[in-house]
């Protein structure tokens, strides 16, 4: 023990006005400067370490009490810590816990870098993870701006952002790009041939150029059809919208009497409810003397569905 300034103390005495510190050393008296607190390692392999050590030591708190015993049993009389035996585990990804909550964490938790785990596929910055059929690993590849679908049974996927999200837009606009003869007397189906747009894969151009189909994502739709008829003052023209092959609540029916000139049919349904795999057709019907064609017109003969999806 050893006096200063007629102060005693035994080991290592407090600090002296925050500047210095008085200790012995081998009996020795001596006064030196308050270390400075020293910054981050700056060796990576260091940081890395000093990393899982963080980590070990947090999930060390929900190891349960076997673990912790059995960590004091295999570390007694060695140089190790408990914490080493769970840090080992978590390297060979044999070590999960379960937090106050309940919740069961796996070994992916236990990862600094997820890459490393085997299972996982994305090493990509701004990947994420989706669960397959077999292992966790990256969706498949999508575009800029997409969002990440849900499919109940399968995995997910990427999809365009106006997928019925809130505020986006949805749907799908189509022509016909050469003159179409429909048979007098006849409901005959129009099939379309030009894309506009189709933000998530309403039209298939083959094998249904007749149709647009809903996908999954979308609760509610509204139609338009626009037919320009070649010139004919004799008989009337039908335009049918159809759902699924049939006449459909909202669906709408236009009838016209011509003149010689031709015409321009427009019609628009009620915004109606649907479901994933109903498809919408046009129909068309004359009782001309001949055939009638419908005219080549992206103006004027056009297809277009809105699709949105439920708050």
């Amino acid at each position: 023990m050893a006096k200063y300034w007629g102060g005693w103390w035994s080991g290592r005495p407090p600090a002296f006005r925050g500047r210095y510190i008085f200790d012995t050393a081998r009996g020795v008296g001596r006064m030196r400067a308050w270390p400075r607190k020293r910054g981050p390692p700056t060796n990576p392999i260091t940081q890395q370490w000093n990393l899982w050590f963080k980590v070990a030591n947090y999930l060390a708190k929900y190891a349960s009490s076997y673990d912790i015993s059995r960590a004091k049993e295999l570390t007694e009389g060695t140089k190790l810590y408990p914490r080493d035996i769970i840090l080992s585990a978590m390297r060979g990804r044999l070590f999960w816990f379960t937090d106050e909550d309940g919740n069961k964490w796996y070994p992916y938790m236990a990862l600094i870098d997820i890459s490393e785990s085997i299972d996982v596929l994305a090493k990509a910055v701004g990947d994420v993870l989706v669960r397959g059929q077999k292992f966790w690993g990256a969706p498949p590849p999508g575009n800029e701006g997409d969002r990440l679908t849900y499919h109940p049974g399968s995995t997910p996927d990427w999809q365009p952002a106006g997928g019925g999200g809130a505020g986006g837009f949805a749907g799908c606009l189509v022509h016909r790009s050469s003159v179409y003869s429909v048979p007098r007397m006849t409901w005959t189906t129009l099939p379309w041939q030009v894309e506009h747009y189709d933000t998530d894969g309403f039209f298939t151009n083959p094998p249904s150029a007749t149709r647009m189909t809903i996908p999954s994502g979308f609760d509610w739709c509204r139609l338009t059809v626009n037919i320009g008829w070649a010139g004919s003052g004799i008989g009337y023209r039908h335009v049918i919208l159809w759902r699924n092959g049939a006449v459909f609540p909202g669906g709408g029916i236009i009838t016209l009497i011509p003149t010689s000139w031709g015409c321009q049919m427009n019609l628009s349904s009620a915004v109606t409810p649907c479901v994933a795999g109903d498809y919408f057709e046009v129909r068309v019907f004359h009782n001309g003397p001949a055939n009638l064609n419908v005219e080549a017109s992206s103006e004027g003969t056009f297809f277009n569905l809105q699709a949105f999806a439920a708050p």
